[in-house]
């Protein structure tokens, strides 16, 4: 169960705080730290540089964190292992706590596998963000403030083969989405998705709700 899942982890600090141990054996290539099939937390450039991986296009000099995630079935820890089957997003993972931009360069989002859980505020405060791709794979349930204050945010793709089981209320509270597009499938979604409850003056910016999906 989730709950199991999150007592595995349990020895650790909040992802999102400040004393979270740097672990350069839970360091993935991709730019997040994986454990026990959890992402755990996006990586820090200087985490980047510290666990020195080589740019293969400018020699003698280290990768950055990538600007678009792309969360597949497994990543590659930066000794080249793969890590246990990407399960969940746990809470506050890749949540920014301020506009510095070494908390927010991700620009975009890509989602190729299974997955129980976006956990909750997941994303928030990633000012850098502006369109996440549900490209295949079922995601069990995206929670409450996943993307919340992503300012950019305006694309929201459910492709063909991609599908959200719930989608729960204040996803998308404080972005500026304009676009909501399911192709695939989204079997629920609870009230005030947009955070409109929460804030009489958060505008609801949504243009365009496009459902190509039949049945």
């Amino acid at each position: 169960s989730r709950t199991k899942a999150r007592r595995a982890v349990a020895p650790r600090a909040s992802v999102s705080s400040n004393d979270w141990t740097y672990d350069p054996t839970k360091l993935c290539k991709e730019g997040y730290y994986v454990e026990n099939g959890i992402i755990m937390k996006v990586a820090t450039l200087g985490e980047y540089r510290n666990a020195q991986i080589p740019d293969p296009a400018n020699p003698g000099s280290f990768l950055d964190r990538p600007s678009i995630i792309e969360i597949n079935a497994t990543a590659t820890y930066v000794d080249g292992t793969m890590t246990a089957p990407i399960k969940e997003v746990a809470d506050g993972a890749f949540k920014s706590a301020s506009q510095d931009t070494t908390d927010t360069s991700i620009t975009g989002l890509i989602i190729n596998t299974d997955m129980d859980y976006i956990g909750k505020e997941a994303f928030r405060n990633q000012s850098l963000l502006r369109n996440v791709t549900i490209k295949t794979g079922t995601i069990g349930a995206i929670e409450n403030f996943a993307f919340a204050d992503c300012r950019l945010l305006s694309n929201f793709h459910v492709d063909v083969d991609g599908s959200i089981t719930l989608l729960q209320k204040n996803t998308f509270f404080g972005t500026n989405l304009k676009e909501l597009r399911i192709s695939g499938s989204i079997k629920e979604v609870e009230s005030y998705v947009m955070g409109e409850s929460l804030d009489d003056d958060n505008k609801i910016t949504l243009e365009i709700l496009r459902v190509d999906h039949q049945g």
